[in-house]
């Protein structure tokens, strides 16, 4: 990374990417707002929700790989596969790989899920939701997440090759798209886990399932210009 104006050439690539992406983003946090307000407020909206958690608990990792391939690559890839604005370079190849990098990582988001239901209870309290958010951001995502990303956004970013003019990946790409991801991930996920840990747990595989589609189209884009 440069050591002048780097965090704040980071910052504007940030804000670039909720400008390219905000139609997307409106539409799916109204279509996760619509999914927590009919749970609420219409008879038969909590039953049919229940549906997914119902899969978790009988399919369990199948599940929630095929979650997170939806989520984070079906949904996303509609809208960057019709928005030529947001559309990377080798887009299906880009939509493919994002999908099955993202169920593979819900594989992994259930175990530690799972684990935080083993330390901290499954209560929808807003004491265990504040407390299993700062485990997920500044344990999970600082210390495995986020590495493991910024390698795979980097690629993905760099039309999927490693191969780069002047050389393949170094440190500085590295850290630039590590810390791309990470600050994205907290200015997203912080605010909007604290209310789905607080949600029953079919609100949280759907409303979750939202958030990662915002992500990943973030995440893309985020690559690409890093």
């Amino acid at each position: 990374m440069e050591r002048s104006g780097g965090i704040g050439e980071l910052l504007k690539i940030e804000i670039a990417s909720v400008r390219a992406n905000l139609l997307p983003m409106v539409v799916l946090w109204g279509l996760a707002g619509a999914a927590v307000a009919a749970y609420y407020l219409m008879p038969g909206a909590a039953g049919a929700l229940r549906v997914f958690a119902d899969w978790q608990v009988e399919y369990g990792k199948l599940a929630s790989f095929a979650n997170r391939f939806i989520c984070g690559g079906v949904v996303p890839g509609a809208f960057l596969l019709a928005m030529p604005s947001i559309r990377p370079k080798r887009a299906v190849a880009t939509v493919l790989a994002q999908a099955v990098w993202c169920g593979l990582m819900g594989i992994a988001v259930d175990v530690f899920f799972t684990l935080q239901g083993v330390w901290f209870g499954t209560e929808p309290t807003l004491g265990v939701a504040v407390v299993k958010t700062l485990v997920d951001q500044f344990g999970f995502c600082v210390l495995f997440v986020t590495p493991l990303n910024a390698f795979f956004y980097a690629w993905v970013g760099n039309g999927l090759s490693f191969r780069r003019e002047g050389g393949g990946m170094t440190r500085d790409w590295f850290v630039r798209s590590y810390v791309g991801n990470i600050v994205m991930n907290w200015a997203v996920t912080i605010p909007t886990l604290v209310c789905v840990y607080s949600f029953p747990m079919e609100l949280q595989i759907t409303v979750s399932g939202f958030i990662c589609a915002i992500w990943a189209l973030l995440a893309i884009f985020i690559g690409r210009k890093v």
